[in-house]
């Protein structure tokens, strides 16, 4: 770390503000001792999650088909990609609906789910997906849009939804299970190591109030 400051900072830097090797050393195993003091803090704190938190943390499977309505460019001429006219969109995104409506209708009369997927989904749309009400995947560390989650989270298990439209286009989703567990263990998890740093901060916080300092 020494050396990575001194090449980043620069010896005639350092010479001019009156910083040695040495300083630079001893700010740096005082802040490790105190990661290490407050890690080890951390470890030995001890929280319990509510049964709303707990509910807050668990986390449905979904699988999903996404038929596109963002691909409205052309290519002109001489193969450059243009943008399509106010009417060949128009056509274009009816044409769409009318796509996803054929295949949620093929959904619900109990079409297998994958292969809908694999021959109508858009490209790179993804097929499961795990997230709690807020739409945020712990394992993955991602966020769905808005009305893809808020539309699954109101799913029985095995249902199917009827179109969700958003930015990306039109969604059919089915709702695999309302408890993944894996993705419930990872956000039961996170939300007690975020309880037990604001409950140790907090204490860290009093204990800093109420020392006494001398010069």
């Amino acid at each position: 770390y020494v050396e990575n400051f001194k090449s980043n900072i620069g010896v005639d830097v350092m010479d001019e503000e009156g910083i040695t090797e040495d300083d630079v050393r001893s700010v740096v195993q005082k802040s490790t001792l105190a990661g290490n003091v407050y890690q080890a803090m951390l470890d030995k704190e001890e929280v319990e999650l509510t049964d709303e938190e707990k509910a807050d943390a668990t986390c449905i499977k979904v699988q999903h088909v996404l038929i596109s309505t963002t691909e409205t460019t052309k290519k002109d001429d001489e193969g450059n990609n243009v943008d399509m006219t106010d009417e060949e969109k128009e056509t274009y995104l009816a044409e769409q609906k009318a796509k996803a409506e054929e295949v949620l209708e093929k959904a619900k009369n109990g079409e297998d789910f994958k292969t809908l997927a694999d021959e109508y989904s858009s490209e790179n749309a993804g097929f499961e997906f795990s997230f709690d009400k807020n739409g945020y995947d712990p394992v993955n560390m991602t966020s769905m849009v808005e009305p893809f989650y808020t539309a699954a989270w109101q799913l029985g298990e095995g249902d199917i939804s009827d179109l969700v439209e958003s930015q990306y286009g039109y969604h059919i989703i089915k709702c695999v299970s309302l408890n993944d567990e894996e993705a419930t263990a990872a956000a039961l998890e996170t939300v007690e190591d975020n309880k037990k740093a604001t409950s140790l901060d907090e204490r860290l916080n009093q204990l800093m109030e109420e020392a006494a300092y001398t010069e």
